[in-house]
């Protein structure tokens, strides 16, 4: 789909433009770059999906997505052009999420992995363990 592959493109132009892409890591990286670009598409194919941008004078300086399950948001990956650091887009980003979730009924936004910024935006934390089993032949 021709419009979905223009947001993964607009994702992409920003993240390169971000302190992460400029360091070759965020989903700019081999590994991280392949994932998204095979999740995206499912979770636009699902209906599941939900991306935002910040834009100035037609220009991408932000971007957040995430996907929608079971009744909630789970939180993937934001970031923003580093020239912009003093805007606050993050914050921005987060906010305008935020209203949309709950001007459309969804009261659960799962911020992910632990990390200090993200603090400011949750109000618990929880611990959650992966199990991987290994079939001996």
């Amino acid at each position: 789909d021709d419009a979905l592959e223009q947001t993964i493109n607009r994702i992409f132009n920003i993240e390169s433009r971000s302190w992460k892409g400029s360091d070759g890591g965020g989903i700019t990286a081999p590994g991280f770059g392949n994932f998204y670009n095979m999740m995206l598409p499912m979770l636009s194919a699902n209906k599941g999906l939900l991306v935002g941008f910040a834009t100035r004078d037609g220009e991408d300086l932000a971007y957040i997505f995430g996907g929608l399950f079971a009744g909630g948001y789970r939180g993937l990956q934001m970031s923003f052009v580093e020239k912009t650091r003093t805007l606050g887009l993050g914050n921005y980003a987060q906010l305008q999420t935020i209203k949309y979730l709950t001007n459309h009924g969804i009261l659960r936004y799962d911020l992910g992995q632990d990390m200090p910024y993200k603090h400011a935006w949750g109000e618990t934390t929880k611990t959650t363990r992966a199990l991987v089993i290994n079939k001996r032949h």
